[in-house]
């Protein structure tokens, strides 16, 4: 399959437009992230939504297939407008007196900590109804690697008797990939649900690493911050949506 390539004259035009005071790699990081954004839109449909965002149109450049994308997520954008809106996530920000060098990246790594905190407890939530009626759903339906896994934490957390359990279920001690594996190994209990695997698991394998760096109290930029953002407001809202 050939790599979809940005039509050189709409490129052009973005580039010489006084309103772009860009570079070309800017320009291309620009559109790129508009189609992360917004799936299944086409590469210069994303160009032409850009443009927009600049204030010009450059939809004369575009063909049917483009502007069918833009069709698409223009009613994707309508369905969101429809369906009730979430509380906006707030963060206190901390204040302390001592290490003010590390203070303003520990307060930007705090606003990403609910997004991870909801996204992966909605997956534990989801699962564990999924399979409410099976009292030995673990055993029958976990992989191996990630029962030993759990295990192994549980087993590492005795040692820190003073500290409150987790819970008595072993899938309180698995993460968001242990728990997306669950559902991959799954799918047919979930599929009316995850509606959409391969979204899935692409979300997924962006927002885990980023979690793990999260929890092991690593700078994170603002791309990543961003980008976890997005896929777990994605995994969520599927979620809601499609849950009995």
């Amino acid at each position: 399959m050939s790599r979809e390539r940005l039509d050189p004259k709409i490129f052009k035009r973005l580039q010489t437009n006084p309103r772009v005071n860009m570079t070309p790699q800017a320009i291309r990081n620009a559109i790129s992230r508009i189609r992360s954004e917004h799936l299944g839109v086409t590469l210069n449909a994303a160009a032409a939504m850009f443009a927009q965002k600049k204030g010009f149109k450059i939809m004369r450049y575009l063909d049917e297939k483009d502007r069918q994308s833009l069709g698409n997520v223009r009613e994707k954008m309508k369905q969101n407008m429809q369906k009730p809106k979430c509380k906006k996530i707030k963060v206190k920000k901390a204040t302390v007196s001592f290490g003010k060098e590390f203070i303003n990246e520990a307060n930007k790594n705090a606003e990403l900590y609910p997004y991870i905190y909801i996204v992966e407890n909605s997956i534990r939530k989801m699962i564990q109804k999924t399979f409410q009626n099976d009292t030995n759903w673990w055993n029958n339906r976990v992989p191996k690697k990630i029962d030993e896994y759990a295990k192994r934490i549980k087993e590492a957390e005795k040692k820190h008797d003073w500290l409150p359990r987790r819970g008595d279920h072993p899938i309180y001690y698995v993460g968001l990939s242990e728990l997306a594996k669950i559902i991959i190994h799954n799918y047919t209990h979930f599929k009316t649900i995850i509606t959409d695997l391969n979204n899935f698991k692409t979300w997924i394998n962006e927002c885990a690493p980023i979690r793990n760096i999260l929890a092991h109290n690593i700078k994170l930029r603002d791309t990543e911050r961003q980008n976890v953002k997005i896929r777990s407001e994605y995994i969520c809202t599927m979620i809601e949506r499609n849950k009995a």
